[in-house]
Order: structure tokens, then sequence, then C-alpha cells
């Protein structure tokens, strides 16, 4: 064993809730583009997409990328992704192409 390394057989931790980032994101920065995800497990497409406006409402975001647990590997992700404006789409592929995509997005978010 290492050094230091706990070798007792239990160990209990107690965790404390924080605040929502996103709370305190919008009211410090009113006019940046926010994009939140949001992450449901065994949920279906209808749900997903009111439980994404719902946060999307309450945090002010600017988009949501959605997406069911199920639907995630390591390399890639099944999602919706939502805008503000009303605007979605369904994206299927690698975690990477989701990333080039969300910043596609929010360039073009930016130059309006």
């Amino acid at each position: 064993m290492l050094e230091g390394k706990y070798k007792g057989e239990e160990l209990e931790v107690k965790l404390k809730r924080t605040p929502r980032f996103l709370e305190f994101l919008r009211t410090s920065n009113s006019r940046g583009i926010i994009v939140g995800f949001k992450a449901e497990v065994n949920m279906d497409e209808e749900s997903l997409i009111k439980s994404a406006k719902e946060i999307m409402e309450k945090y002010s975001l600017d988009i949501v990328v959605a997406n069911d647990f199920r639907k995630v590997s390591a390399d890639s992700t099944e999602c919706l992704i939502l805008k503000s404006d009303g605007c979605m789409s369904k994206f299927c592929g690698s975690k990477e192409k989701l990333a080039r995509i969300l910043v596609d997005i929010v360039a073009d978010m930016l130059k309006r």
C-alpha cells in the first residue's frame, strides 16, 4: 500500500449541497452566452425536452444540451440541442464533433 493511504474498513463522507452555479453565472454575466447541460436517466424524448426547456427558462440559458445517460458512451453521445430562439436539433456522434458544433452555434449567436 502507498504510504498515507486510508487503510480502514469503513469511511464516512459527508457531502454539503452547494448553490447552483448557473444562478450565479447569469446574474454576474447578463450579456454572455451560457450553455447548460441537462442529463437525465430513463427519460423519453418529450420529457427530456420539457426538462431542458425548464432549466433554460429558470436560469435564462441560451443553449441547453440534453441527453439520457443511457445514450452516452466514453466517445460518443446522442443528445438534443435546444436554443433560446426555439430551434432544436438532434445530434448523434462523437463528443468532439458535438463540441465543435456548440462552438459554431455560440460563434453564430455572438455575430448577432
